[in-house]
């Protein structure tokens, strides 16, 4: 089985900056086999034309139930929603240099269960 070539991005007001990116890595030769992005409530998604426009790419898409990060709650919100999507990405056993504690991190906030 081939490597996964994976982008996690943010989304903000401007979803197209997620594949003009995805654009990028193909001119600079990566091929990308999943993109996940994580929104704010009410933010506009990457478009389904984007998306079909490249279908050898699986999309993902996850909603913070707040509209702006602006309470601790909603902060704790965020670090769970990127957290679970983060960590089922990571191939088993792997780390990275300065990862071990986020990991460590994620999966004391459930996400790792």
């Amino acid at each position: 089985m081939s490597q996964k070539q994976i982008l996690i991005s943010t989304l903000g007001q401007t979803p197209h900056t997620v594949t003009e990116v995805v654009g990028e890595l193909e001119r600079r030769g990566v091929t990308l086999t999943e993109v996940h992005t994580i929104q704010t409530k009410g933010s506009s998604p990457v478009s389904q034309k984007a998306m079909e426009a490249k279908p050898d790419i699986r999309w993902h898409t996850v909603e913070i139930p707040y509209a702006d990060i602006l309470t601790p709650k909603g902060a704790a919100s965020a670090q769970a929603t990127i957290c679970q999507t983060i960590y089922p990405t990571r191939p088993f056993g792997s780390v990275d240099s300065g990862t071990r504690q986020s990991t460590a991190r994620c999966r004391q906030s459930s996400c790792g269960d």
